[in-house]
């Protein structure tokens, strides 16, 4: 009798002192390493074709880790109606896209964009929106009908994890504008969950900080605009001053955008949601994780090749990992700096929402030309009057005709000038075609 209640002793110790290191385990497993949530995302989801039933699983699991962040007063966000339920973090959308499998040549499908709301409490706030895209192009066929099967590990899954730290990271951080934690679906045709979100947004935008691909490839890169902008020296002056390994991309490295019509410039800092936001004259940031020695060559992006299989066999888990705690603490540190980020991002007076729009920028050059070519003619018509007047010949009056030999008639003809008090004399003389006539031959512009 002794020994079983021993054994029942020793047992309820055992559970009770391990329950609270497994709850406290699968916390720190879900929402404090980026890691984890990175490896968890790409091993359960590896299918999220938009549309799809994985899209919307995976949809899911998103809006239960931002549900399941607290703060001392309860959920620390709410979705867009308020709510903090897991359903009211997620909001679906319809949108028709090209299908040359079906008849008609186009579908609907139904999609989800993820987004959590941390509201600050101040009068018209304004809106700072922090995204990155979730899903993949896993089911989906080119022309050649060919599946790409790309899980997007690289591409999305790590931008995916290192977005849900920096939610948990910003949990009890008071700040004086809202902030939006997007999620972005149906990214392979046309980032149509970032255009939905900006058409049905009515809150005035702060600016836009978005993750793509920061998991991978040989450096950190920042983008900003093509160029040089307030909020782009506040990121390169906290980079410097803090000594994050991130480098600033290059201008115009003309490789990619979404639209090539829109802009004047490729680039693949311009791949993802900051494209939509600058579209709209919005000053967005894009970090992504890429190697520009190899821009051209074999990325792994939107291919076959980009599944966890290949990020493991191809990166050490401690450079995914210190990667995705760069990016988590860069973004929470930026954004925590409060005012002096809204200053930057206020500051804007538009990139490509002006000069560097495709549709604008030939109207500006052919201004510019026209300015150009409108002032060689005036130098030309400045120098030709200055060559006339210095060529024109002179003349010798006879003295018949002219009383005072200092008077050029030639030079009151240019002048068209009448000096008051004349004499009678002279004025006889200027109407005296006969004695004051040319041949046509050696008329003064005739010569010209």
């Amino acid at each position: 009798m002794k020994k079983t209640l021993s054994i029942l002793v020793v047992a309820f110790i055992l559970v009770f002192a391990l329950a609270p290191i497994q709850s406290v385990t699968a916390e720190v497993s879900s929402l404090k390493e980026p890691y984890d949530i990175y490896e968890t995302f790409a091993t359960n989801y590896p299918d999220r074709t938009p549309g799809s039933t994985g899209e919307a699983n995976a949809a899911t699991f998103i809006a239960e880790q931002l549900a399941s962040i607290k703060n001392g007063g309860g959920a620390a966000y709410v979705g867009s109606n308020g709510g903090n339920t897991t359903e009211s973090y997620i909001k679906t959308f319809k949108t028709t896209v090209s299908d040359s499998s079906v008849s008609g040549g186009s579908r609907d499908i139904v999609s989800r964009n993820v987004v959590a709301y941390k509201r600050s409490g101040v009068n018209n706030a304004k809106l700072l929106v922090i995204s990155c895209e979730y899903g993949n192009a896993f089911s989906l066929t080119d022309d050649y009908g060919l599946t790409y099967r790309s899980e997007g590990a690289y591409e999305f899954s790590t931008s995916v994890a290192a977005l849900i730290s920096v939610a948990y990271q910003l949990r009890n951080t008071s700040l004086d504008f809202d902030v939006a934690f997007a999620f972005f679906g149906a990214g392979c045709y046309e980032s149509r969950g970032v255009q939905d979100f900006l058409q049905n947004n009515e809150q005035t935008l702060l600016g836009n900080i978005d993750l793509y691909a920061v998991g991978g490839g040989k450096d950190l890169n920042i983008y900003y605009d093509e160029i040089s902008t307030a909020h782009g020296k506040f990121f390169d002056e906290r980079i410097a001053r803090f000594g994050y390994d991130i480098k600033s991309a290059p201008f115009d490295k003309k490789y990619y955008s979404l639209d090539s019509d829109a802009f004047a410039v490729r680039h693949i800092g311009l791949s993802s949601s900051n494209y939509f936001f600058l579209k709209q004259g919005v000053p967005a940031v894009e970090l992504f994780g890429y190697d520009w020695g190899t821009f051209s060559g074999d990325s792994i992006l939107g291919t076959s090749s980009d599944t966890l299989s290949y990020m493991n066999a191809n990166y050490d888990k401690a450079d995914i990992q210190n990667r995705l705690e760069l990016v988590r603490d860069f973004v929470a540190g930026s954004v925590t700096a409060n005012s002096d980020l809204a200053n930057a991002f206020e500051a804007y007076k538009g990139g490509y929402g002006g000069l560097t729009k495709r549709s604008t920028y030939w109207i500006f050059t052919g201004v510019a030309l026209g300015l150009v070519v409108l002032l060689i003619a005036a130098g030309g018509v400045y120098y030709s009057r200055k060559t006339m007047t210095s060529n024109v010949p002179t003349f010798t009056a006879s003295a018949e005709i002219v009383e005072k030999e200092e008077k050029d008639d030639v030079y009151d003809f240019f002048d068209n000038d009448e000096t008051v008090g004349e004499t009678k004399e002279k004025q006889d003389i200027d109407t005296q075609d006969d004695n004051n006539s040319r041949d046509d031959d050696d008329d003064i512009f005739g010569e010209l």
